[in-house]
This record gives C-alpha cells, sequence and structure tokens, in this order.
C-alpha cells in the first residue's frame, strides 16, 4: 500500500519505520530537511521537502490514488502524551 506521513518528528519517524517495514511504500513530507535526511538515513522511504498542507506538494503525489493518508499533527500528539 503507498502511504503518505506527514511530518518527519518522532511520531512520523516511528509510523515510517514501522510501515516500512512491512513493505508499505512509504513516502514522508516535512519542511525540515534534518528531519528528512534522518529519516531517508535510516528507512527506506522516499521524502520531500515541502509543506505537507500545501496543495501543491500533495498534489506532487496525487493523494487522490492513494490507499492511507496519515497526518501526524503535532498538537495532538502532545495532547495525547500528556493523557
Amino acid at each position: 500500500m503507498k502511504t503518505i506521513i506527514c511530518g518527519a518528528g518522532d511520531v512520523g519517524y516511528s509510523i515510517a519505520d514501522k510501515l516500512s517495514r512491512e513493505n508499505f511504500e512509504v513516502t514522508v513530507i516535512d519542511e525540515d530537511e534534518n528531519r528528512l535526511n534522518k529519516v531517508s538515513e535510516n528507512l527506506d522511504v522516499k521524502t520531500i521537502n515541502g509543506i505537507p498542507s500545501m496543495p501543491s506538494v500533495l498534489e506532487l503525489l496525487k493523494v487522490m490514488k492513494l490507499t492511507w493518508l496519515l497526518v501526524k499533527l503535532a498538537i495532538l500528539y502532545l495532547r495525547l502524551k500528556r493523557k
């Protein structure tokens, strides 16, 4: 399955790691090149440098044809982590 992960922070990295090990086609989008470098150096995934919510970035991936779209929102993660 093709999967997009928006955000290459801790949560995005963990999800990308797990899914790539399960033979998913994973693409990680983030605007932070350092995070993307960490992902691309350690995982078998594609990376795209850009703002994940920008339509132009998502259009590159033809999002409507993908099986999964995972969006990692830092605020939501922090809220869940505090509970």
